[in-house]
């Protein structure tokens, strides 16, 4: 028995490629019309909303729902208002919880920034959070709980060459 597939259409890749896009009227409008979208979907007079709801409207209108939690995460947008956008825009939207990970990632990566550079922080926690239980993870655990020579040891740390 010979099995025939359907040949793709022009027409089905370009409906599938609308299904990322959501085109709700104010998503369109958005585009469009920035500041007279924005009014309508906050709620609020011109210039009254911050750069992060624009940044929430805009994940959410392009179907970015983990760019959107992420403007929440960070506080920047309340779950509230996003609830209340996301009605506006007539997109069903549900923020998630912030994974425990995540939490451990920003805590430590704040505070080795103190004493690390930014990127050299930010690589430190990774390693942390992944691979708690590395030599690198353990350093970085007494550094973190205050341990003075962990902090000498860190502000030094080449990630090319194995810690001593």
């Amino acid at each position: 028995m010979k099995l025939t597939l359907p040949l793709i259409t022009i027409s089905t890749i370009l409906f599938l490629a609308g299904c990322v896009r959501n085109e709700s009227n104010l998503c369109k409008e958005f585009d469009k019309d920035l500041h007279g979208a924005m009014m309508k979907i906050t709620g609020r007079g011109d210039n009254e909303w911050s750069k992060y709801d624009e940044e929430f409207v805009y994940s959410l209108c392009n179907g970015d729902i983990k760019g959107a939690n992420e403007v929440i995460w960070e506080g920047s947008v309340s779950k509230y208002d996003a609830l209340e956008f996301s009605k506006k825009l007539r997109i069903k939207f549900t923020p998630e919880d912030r994974d425990i990970k995540s939490y451990a990632y920003e805590d430590a990566n704040k505070k080795l920034s103190e004493f690390v550079c930014s990127a050299c922080a930010s690589n430190l926690a990774q390693e942390y959070v992944d691979h708690p239980d590395s030599m690198v993870g353990k350093v970085v655990r007494k550094a973190l709980d205050g341990d003075k020579a962990s902090q000498d040891l860190l502000v030094d740390y080449d990630a090319t060459k194995p810690l001593r």
